[in-house]
């Protein structure tokens, strides 16, 4: 019997954007940033004037960043997550794809015939074998 190791209080991931129920769109654009300083967001109101006039650059990021970022300070309970995850989830969350696929009824697949112009294929040349090296020894004999 192997022993029972006890239970680790390892962190659990932060909840991220979007429900169980919903996928990531991972590429969307979910908002602009101004580098280099981040704190003007088009999340929050921050306007890409506002980030020109101190000499930032205003850059798209998509959900998977988003979501990153709001699962990198803590998820729910982030400070500013009520600012951020409502618009950020109604951008990158869709419904989930639907697990149950409808059944299709087989069909009798149809007999193909080659057209007749084709009356074989032409013979194919036989490679010689090869003379691929073996493996080499390792560090124990077959014994061990």
């Amino acid at each position: 019997n192997l022993p029972t190791l006890p239970p680790t209080n390892a962190p659990t991931a932060s909840p991220g954007l979007c429900d169980s129920s919903q996928t990531l769109k991972a590429t969307t654009i979910a908002g602009y940033s101004c580098a280099p300083l981040y704190q003007i967001d088009s999340t929050v109101g921050g306007t890409e004037q506002a980030c020109t006039d101190v000499s930032g650059q205003w850059i798209p990021y998509d959900c998977t960043t988003a979501d990153g970022v709001y699962r990198g300070f803590g998820g729910d309970d982030w400070e500013f997550s009520e600012y951020f995850k409502g618009p950020w989830s109604s951008i990158c969350c869709g419904d989930a794809p639907p697990t149950n696929f409808p059944t299709v009824s087989p069909t009798a697949s149809p007999t193909t015939t080659a057209p007749s112009s084709v009356t074989s294929l032409p013979n194919l040349p036989t490679l010689p074998p090869t003379n691929a090296p073996t493996a080499s020894p390792g560090l124990c004999d077959s014994s061990q």
